[in-house]
């Protein structure tokens, strides 16, 4: 059974997070990533890239599985670099939204979605086959998630299994190894990932032919999410009406939007003017909201 993270995890527990953004990695100073997202050097603003990482740990094949509870609690401690949801046989944990420009991949940031799994670039030969396919699964169910939202197809921009000599110049609208794009420092996910298992379910769930997944069919409003905050937001004019039923990720977004807006509040009750950064950041959202 897989369980899901409810929040933003690096958002809640990274120990920088009221700290400014901005710096370089590995600066104790401030976190490391942007809540925001340039546009990118292939002409894009949005995200049209999702890549997949695999961290290097130590591998865990028996049940209940810890990998990625084990990442995730790395990335709430290091400066050096975030990434967008760690994943592994039994666990999806959200680590930042979407919408936030993550430091991942080197050059590609401003293009991509980070997926990091909790295993080797060299799990994939020896790992046991119920541990591969639920890897698979929970990664193709978050995926698809992200790939719905930012119209992102289900296909490869690289040649799986090749070894590349230089960077990869994708201009184009799909999903990539971290491999691909950092030939040089980097072999994740490894050269044996199970790329057609993969995208086959990635497909699969954006079809909707996912079996007992629910990744993208419209659910009534989870309970982590109050209704307080919801009508906090309809009043404020940031949603023009009360949702009802929508996909998951839109939930999601709302939730930010919520945290995002709390933020506005406080800042201005307590004498401090108007939050301009979180203002904007609310207006990314409601943008992406538009497109869910």
């Amino acid at each position: 059974m897989t369980t899901t993270y409810k929040g933003w995890y690096l958002l809640d527990h990274h120990k920088n997070r009221t700290r400014p953004e901005g710096g370089v990695a590995g600066d104790p100073r401030t976190k490391p990533w942007y809540a925001s997202r340039r546009t990118c050097q292939h002409g894009y603003n949005r995200p049209h890239l999702i890549v997949i990482h695999t961290p290097e740990t130590i591998e865990d094949f028996t049940p209940p599985y810890d990998e990625a509870e084990r990442v995730a609690k790395y990335g709430a401690q290091t400066t050096l670099a975030s990434w967008h949801d760690t994943i592994d046989a039994d666990s999806i944990i959200p680590m930042l939204p979407p919408t936030y420009t993550a430091w991942h991949v080197r050059g590609f940031n401003r293009c991509a979605i980070g997926m990091e799994i909790g295993a080797k670039a060299t799990s994939w030969k020896r790992a046991p086959a119920a541990w591969v396919k639920g890897v698979v699964e929970n990664a193709a169910y978050r995926a698809a998630q992200h790939a719905a939202t930012f119209d992102i197809p289900a296909r490869l921009l690289f040649t799986p299994g090749k070894r590349y000599s230089s960077a990869i110049n994708p201009t184009g609208v799909g999903f990539v190894s971290h491999h691909a794009l950092d030939p040089g420092r980097r072999t994740d996910p490894g050269f044996d990932f199970p790329w057609d298992k993969f995208i086959a379910r990635v497909r699969a769930h954006l079809d909707g032919k996912g079996g007992d997944d629910v990744a993208l069919e419209k659910v009534s409003k989870p309970d982590w999410l109050a209704w307080s905050e919801v009508d906090k937001l309809v009043n404020a004019g940031i949603l023009t009406k009360r949702p009802e039923k929508e996909p998951l990720v839109k939930w999601e977004m709302i939730a930010l939007l919520a945290r995002t807006w709390g933020r506005v509040e406080a800042r201005t009750a307590g004498g401090n003017g108007v939050d301009t950064v979180a203002r904007k950041a609310i207006e990314r959202i409601r943008q992406v909201l538009k497109s869910v």
